[in-house]
């Protein structure tokens, strides 16, 4: 694996959804789920070297009642 070729992650990087969905699922305490609607935009407009910000938008799929989760996020990489 290199970090200079593309891969099959958000964004053509190494970070997976899975790997997102898990982290923001224990950080904000839910159980809820990315739908099949989730996309990833490029918002870092070729700052940077080695790295990408994305704005996720995740489509929420079974939010528990009472739960207000964020719609968009952004994501270094």
């Amino acid at each position: 694996m290199s970090l200079y070729e593309p891969a099959d992650g958000i964004l053509e990087t190494h970070v997976t959804w899975e790997d997102v969905e898990k982290d923001l699922q224990q950080s904000l305490g839910t159980r809820a789920t990315f739908g099949e609607n989730k996309r990833a935009t490029n918002i870092s407009d070729l700052k940077g070297f080695m790295s990408r910000i994305a704005c996720l938008e995740p489509d929420w799929q079974n939010i528990e009642e009472g739960k207000e989760l964020p719609s968009k996020f952004a994501l270094k990489v």
